[in-house]
């Protein structure tokens, strides 16, 4: 193995780790984006009730 090989591997197995950590991060984006949209399908539905009862005053 020369030294040029070395490097390609290396080079390969550093690109292979940041694609995976890349990934990692898109995953944990994805779902705190949808837990955030669950809390304000939450919150909108809590504040429904209030605005119909501030109608009916």
């Amino acid at each position: 193995m020369g030294l040029f090989d070395f490097f390609k591997r290396k080079t390969q197995d550093v690109a292979a780790t940041v694609e995976s950590k890349a990934i990692i991060n898109v995953e944990e984006v994805l779902q705190e984006e949808e837990v955030l949209q669950e809390e304000e399908e939450e919150v909108l539905q809590e504040e429904q009730p209030k605005k119909k009862s501030q109608l009916n005053d």
